[in-house]
């Protein structure tokens, strides 16, 4: 392929722009709690001039930042990282050092970039001159503008790049992977993702995408690798797929010396927060070395202000590229998306049980009140995070440090109403089934303790009342609280939310009007509730719903419908069901909301609303990738003014985003002020080119070749199955000394003299000639 004849002209090299670049542009009451605590963070975020939309109706939806509103700093580059920045994951001093492998932290200090030129970069990684005078950029795919610019930007800083799912993050990390494994002769490049799914998928993509031979390539979970084998594994290959954990174990554990690492890819960086292990690999890293390059992959960095300086402060972020679809060059790339919200009112049956439940821990509220846990009085208004926040505080004050038997009976008695509290959310989210069986076990428990607080509510009228009614309404009558139902024993057309009735002919009219051969997902936060829905759609509609659920590993928790956590295999068949069509609806917990490859799905169904606009934008982002796409919202009031808040959110933090950026005439440092809240600011890191000042490497299209070998691998129904059964190193065995005595003896001989040629030196002619297509590989 001749380059000239190419209609793009692109920039003649990495170094045309400034090294800061802004484009504008579970299933427990502790997983309630936390989330409830990101919505009243970013709720704080909001400025009280700031309107709320009452009408669910009015809101956009997301548009983040183009191309086009590039700032340009025109600072010189430097080689040295900023001075740790204080941040919620915790200071980056040298408290934790002992965290790393003693063996490769000794000589740490000498290894940060000594040159007194700030703009001379002296990487400490063996480079390879002859493959710095370019990078290359596949065209076995699409070209795409925006994916071009971002790479060009991620090859020589630390990098956010927030895209929406299906929109290509992962061809992005394996160009770069790609350039930095030509570039460095021996340094290692680590693709980090939370999950093991996640790294299962992102390796066969790499494969496929790179043209790096496998040979090279290794996958650090335990069903691939043995423990035993990881030094050896990390002392043979150069590319790794891994999760977080794995990693921060091997570099505590000195499997692997960080001064080898030149690249690290995160995936769903917006994880990078508090003690997650995102967090300490990097803080590990840096404790040793500067030289190493991080790519961080988000659909979006945090929901709330501070979360996003969090993430950049964390990960040693240089810069940003943030689109949405409404981005000038995404919109072409992203089909339409028709959303639909409906708005579904609390039944009679509903309202009483919020009634009684209210009625029911009345008495225990003056004691609660009396120690500042709760001021309120009416239960359905309290959130459960307000009392584990009460407990808390509770806690740590005066009364509780002076007064043992108190205390504890305190929260134990705050314990109990917050288990009220939290039942009450799944009936006015979820339904009348969830929040049976919360209290049904709640009612267990005070059955069989001799609390006087429990004793207490198992004697309370309205906490009876519940109980009997919600039997009879789900199963015809009252067996008592020992009996054991089924399924089997339900009224027939009971259905626990007005949500079900919808859901179940919403999904029935979408495959009569589209076929069957069409892919819905159905998204809920608990597995029970999930697991209602699924049961709802087999049970009621017609053969044209085939379902399944699909929720996360964890088989450790106990769930009220006793819904056991799935294996990675069977995760990984459910999947490949799905998309061949042995099932058309997934009926998904938050796990299909990150990152997954579940195919093209045609609509989807968010059975309850989440304030974070990180899950809803990952939501809406599984439905119209490669064709339009379909987006139903069942809400109640309340759900829908989180919603509009999530929205009005995400927005407010977009304009703090690129209002008013300047350079800190202190720090040196990429600021970002907003005239509506001047005292935040987003400070960016330094870039650390780690390129020698003289090198310029320029851009260069190729056409990639898939080793055979990748082939294979590609073509086997479980790529990490085949790379367990086929590993590329081999331990020493009794006959290793006469293989080497033989390798000897081969190696004395001229090939030359007997007129052979080196297959390298033939391969490196053709590729003077014939520079368009090109197989990676460093054998």
């Amino acid at each position: 392929m001749d380059l000239k004849d190419r209609n793009y002209q692109p920039p003649n090299s990495l170094c045309d722009d400034p090294p800061f670049l802004f484009t504008s542009d579970e299933d427990d009451f502790a997983l309630s709690a936390q989330r409830a605590e990101e919505e009243r963070l970013l709720a704080e975020n909001l400025s009280s001039d700031q309107p709320i939309h009452e009408n669910i109706d009015s809101f956009d939806p997301p548009i983040m930042f183009s191309s086009d509103d590039i700032i340009d700093t025109g600072i010189s580059r430097q080689a040295e990282i900023a001075t740790p920045r204080t941040s919620e994951a915790g200071n980056t001093a040298r408290s934790q050092s002992s965290s790393v492998g003693s063996t490769f932290y000794e000589n740490s200090l000498t290894l940060r970039c000594q040159s007194k030129d700030k703009n001379t970069e002296a990487c400490r990684h063996e480079l390879v001159p002859e493959a710095l005078d370019t990078y290359l950029y596949p065209i076995n795919m699409e070209i795409r503008d925006y994916q071009r610019n971002i790479i060009k930007k991620a090859l020589t800083r630390n990098l956010i790049c927030a895209l929406p799912t299906g929109l290509g993050k992962t061809f992005i990390a394996s160009v770069v992977m790609l350039n930095w494994f030509r570039w460095t002769k021996e340094a290692k490049i680590i693709f980090i993702a939370p999950t093991r799914p996640l790294v299962a998928q992102q390796v066969k993509s790499f494969l496929e995408i790179s043209g790096i031979s496998i040979k090279h390539t290794a996958v650090l979970l335990q069903s691939v690798v043995n423990r035993s084998d990881r030094s050896q594994v990390w002392a043979d290959k150069r590319v790794f797929f891994a999760t977080a954990q794995t990693i921060e174990n091997d570099l505590r554990n000195g499997h692997v010396d960080p001064k080898s690492i030149v690249l690290m890819v995160f995936d769903e960086a917006h994880k990078a927060t508090g003690n997650h292990s995102y967090v300490n690999v990097v803080k590990m890293m840096r404790e040793v070395t500067s030289d190493f390059r991080i790519l961080a992959l988000t659909a979006t960095p945090s929901g709330k202000l501070d979360g996003v300086q969090t993430v950049i402060d964390n990960l040693l972020i240089a810069g940003t590229e943030i689109r949405s679809e409404e981005s000038i060059d995404i919109r072409k790339y992203v089909h339409s998306r028709e959303i639909e919200k409906i708005l579904v009112d609390y039944t009679p049956e509903q309202q009483e049980f919020i009634k009684l439940a209210n009625e029911s821990v009345q008495d225990f509220f003056p004691t609660l009140k009396q120690a500042s846990i709760l001021y309120s009085s009416d239960v359905s208004s309290i959130h459960p995070f307000v009392i584990q926040q009460g407990i808390k505080r509770y806690m740590a004050g005066p009364a509780a440090r002076f007064n043992n038997g108190r205390k504890f009976q305190i929260q134990a008695l705050a314990a109990l109403v917050g288990k009220v509290v939290y039942a009450l959310q799944m009936l006015k989210t979820h339904g009348i089934m969830p929040f049976y069986q919360r209290m049904h076990a709640l009612e267990l428990e005070v059955n069989g303790s001799k609390g006087k607080n429990a004793a207490q509510l198992k004697l309370n009228k309205s906490f009876k009342s519940i109980l009997r009614m919600c039997r009879e309404k789900i199963y015809g009558e009252d067996k008592g609280m020992t009996y054991s139902y089924t399924s089997e024993e339900r009224k027939l057309g009971f259905l626990s939310h007005p949500k079900l009735d919808l859901l179940r002919h919403k999904v029935d009219r979408f495959f009569l009007n589209h076929g069957s051969d069409s892919r819905v997902i159905i998204f809920a936060d608990f597995r029970d509730s999930a697991a209602e829905i699924k049961w709802i759609l087999s049970t009621f509609n017609s053969e044209r719903v085939r379902a399944t659920l699909f929720v996360g590993q964890a088989t450790n928790k106990k769930t009220a419908n006793n819904v056991k956590g799935m294996t990675q295999k069977e995760q990984q068949s459910i999947l490949t069901k799905f998309k061949s069509g042995a099932y058309n609806v997934l009926v998904a917990t938050s796990i299909g909301e990150e990152g997954l490859d579940i195919g093209q799905v045609d609509l989807i169904i968010c059975y309850d609303q989440s304030q974070s606009p990180i899950r809803n934008i990952q939501r809406m982002g599984r439905t119209g990738r490669k064709r339009d796409g379909n987006i139903i919202m069942l809400m109640t009031k309340e759900e829908a003014n989180k919603l509009s808040m999530a929205f009005d959110g995400h927005k407010y933090i977009r304009e703090q985003i690129i209002d008013n950026s300047h350079i800190s005439a202190q720090t040196g440092l990429l600021d970002s002020r907003s005239a509506n809240n001047p005292k935040f600011k987003f400070t960016y890191h330094p870039a650390n080119r780690m390129l020698p000042s003289d090198t310029e490497p320029t851009y260069k299209e190729v056409v990639i070749q898939t080793p055979a070998e990748n082939k294979e691998a590609l073509a086997s129904n479980d790529i990490l199955s085949f790379m367990k059964l086929k590993p590329s190193f081999k331990r020493k065995s009794s006959a290793e000394p006469k293989r080497a005595k033989l390798q000897k003896q081969l190696d004395d001989i001229d090939l030359e003299d007997l007129g052979f040629r080196n297959a390298n030196d033939v391969f490196a002619k053709q590729l003077e000639t014939h520079h368009d297509v090109v197989n990676i590989h460093k054998d």
